[in-house]
């Protein structure tokens, strides 16, 4: 025994089939000793690898699959800017938590998709209004209102025919002021006419108003001289040569644009209200006409 010793074999004399089955040991091969040729495929198992050992360049490109992934192992730094595309998204995997604020523009927005449910109320304003886009049909029964209606908006030709009546006007235009009264008079013997001024309750606007007079007495004419707007002056005179004494009544009445309390009966113009004013300042504290009471105001109907 021992007989062999490492000086009695030359190098390189000992060959595998001098080595009996599982002679070489670990201690036996030097380090760096085992090469790639002296590895059998598929040798090499999950074991022999140590922790953290494969690295990157021991990867060959497209070598890593899907299945090679533990679930939720690719995170956002292993994605690459722009490698998203759409064929990665699963349908409805967009919510409204993966889209940032403001980033929906017009141009992705669909034809016809924005519907009634997707407005919130009172968020439409005129600006959002085409020029003469809003037509009949998109107004509701009683949606114009007078707020909406700019001022001097309704012209003539927006008014149907016969279609504004007595109660939408600020006045009557069938019903004229008029006054009316009784009065008076005496000729004497060696006369033959008289005058008499009647004072009306109410001015007029101007003296261009109507007097229609007449008196109790068929021997008698009576005759309208002069008119202002506070009065009138009639001119009562005996028919033929009478030398008696007359006395009478006269019944008399007067109709035009009357004034209340500093205004003409229908509107006044700005002009015409100044006209009214140079007549006479204290028009404005004429107190209102008593109706229904003789030689008083009340209102005619023609």
């Amino acid at each position: 025994e021992g007989a062999v010793q490492d000086h009695h074999i030359k190098e390189q004399s000992i060959f595998t089939t001098h080595l009996a089955d599982n002679a070489v040991s670990n201690k036996k091969i030097i380090n760096r000793a085992i090469s790639t040729e002296k590895i059998q495929a598929e040798a090499i198992q999950e074991f022999h690898i140590a922790s953290k050992a494969v690295s990157s360049h021991h990867i060959q490109p497209a070598a890593i699959q899907s299945k090679h992934l533990a679930d939720q192992a690719v995170t956002t730094k292993h994605i690459s800017p722009q490698s998203i595309t759409t064929t990665h998204l699963h349908e409805h995997a967009i919510t409204t938590d993966q889209l940032a604020d403001d980033s929906i523009t017009s141009d992705k927005i669909q034809e016809n998709a924005i519907k009634e449910g997707h407005i919130t109320p009172y968020s439409i304003q005129s600006k959002h209004f085409a020029s003469r886009s809003i037509q009949a049909g998109h107004l509701d029964i009683s949606a114009v209102t007078t707020e909406t209606i700019a001022n001097e908006a309704v012209t003539g030709e927006k008014i149907a025919n016969q279609s504004i009546g007595l109660e939408k006007l600020n006045f009557n235009p069938f019903l004229l002021p008029i006054q009316q009264g009784v009065s008076g008079f005496q000729i004497s013997e060696n006369e033959q006419t008289t005058t008499k001024d009647i004072d009306l309750n109410q001015p007029f606007f101007d003296s261009n108003y109507i007097v229609v007079a007449i008196t109790d007495q068929a021997n008698l004419t009576v005759s309208l001289v002069k008119r202002e707007q506070t009065k009138f002056t009639l001119q009562i005179t005996k028919i033929g040569d009478q030398q008696e004494r007359a006395d009478g009544s006269l019944f008399w009445i007067a109709f035009g644009q009357n004034v209340t309390n500093g205004q003409k009966a229908f509107p006044l113009t700005e002009n015409q209200t100044a006209k009214l004013q140079s007549y006479d300042p204290n028009l404005s504290e004429i107190t209102p006409m008593r109706e229904n009471s003789i030689s008083t105001s009340s209102k005619f109907e023609v």
